[in-house]
């Protein structure tokens, strides 16, 4: 079983475990993310609001504490990823680092024009297993 940490922690509209960092406000680092569950091993994030300095070290504690659980494959739905700043990017690449040092794989998937611009410029979507979206992720991860 994998817990989440102790933040904000409640249902989302569709009824998935939910966890909310940060402060209220669309920019004043507000980060919630969905665990839309396992599938196949697999654990779903879906990442919404923005990643920056105020709230990407408790994101990446959250999720350290999931590899901690044993999660070895995760994708981050991006879909609902409204901004990013150089320190959400960083978490990011910590993220993939960690899960790369156990023999895990993070796969982003369904990314807004913003912040996949912002990995390629920073040439960090080289970096990362980047899918259209979370079913073409998921695929990846059985074919793989």
């Amino acid at each position: 079983m994998v817990a989440l940490g102790p933040t904000s922690v409640g249902k989302s509209p569709a009824g998935d475990a939910r966890v909310k960092i940060g402060e209220d406000g669309r920019w004043g680092g507000s980060l919630e993310f969905y665990y839309r569950g396992v599938d196949r091993d697999v654990l779903i994030l879906r990442a919404d609001g923005g990643i920056d300095a105020t709230n990407a070290h408790e994101f990446l504690s959250e999720l350290s504490r999931l590899i901690e659980g044993g999660i070895r494959k995760m994708i981050v739905d991006c879909s609902g990823l409204e901004h990013i700043s150089s320190s959400g990017v960083a978490t990011l690449v910590r993220l993939h680092r960690r899960l790369w040092a156990v023999g895990g794989q993070v796969k982003l998937a369904a990314l807004t024009g913003p912040v996949f611009r912002l990995l390629e410029v920073t040439k960090l979507a080289e970096l990362f297993d980047i899918y259209p979206s979370v079913d073409a992720a998921r695929n990846a991860f059985r074919e793989g």
